[in-house]
């Protein structure tokens, strides 16, 4: 009889715990970080700048969201729209070349900006 009471007290248990899993199922992992706001807007500034021709400008463009707010780590594309007139290095720097206007762009993630450079001629020798 105390074998049996024995068994009953151990025994059953150990079935219910077997019938559960035994207690140790993996927790469920975290969930994924939401995706970083997309890109709405990008700002230049200055959004418009006149130099003598052979002169440089420092450009710098920010991503912004729908609400406004900058976006960082965000990689930056810059071109111009008359390398005859100004160009624009990788990091927004821009010469003026000739006289002339030209648009300077800066593109993150599809969206673009623009700023606007006149060159000037220089001063007569």
């Amino acid at each position: 009889m105390k074998a049996m009471a024995r068994l009953l007290l151990i025994g059953v248990p150990l079935l219910a715990l077997a019938a559960c899993g035994g207690g140790t199922t993996a927790p469920n992992p975290p969930p994924p970080p939401p995706p970083p706001p997309a890109v709405a807007s990008v700002a230049i500034t200055p959004s418009s700048a006149t130099l003598i021709a052979g002169a440089t400008t420092q450009l710098t463009a920010t991503p912004r969201d729908a609400q406004g707010n900058p976006l960082t780590g965000r990689t930056v594309t810059w071109t111009s729209s008359l390398e005859s007139v100004a160009t624009v290095s990788t990091a927004g720097l821009v010469s003026a070349l000739t006289p002339g206007s030209a648009q300077i762009r800066a593109t993150s993630d599809g969206i673009t900006g623009e700023a606007t450079v006149t060159a000037t001629p220089g001063p007569v020798a």
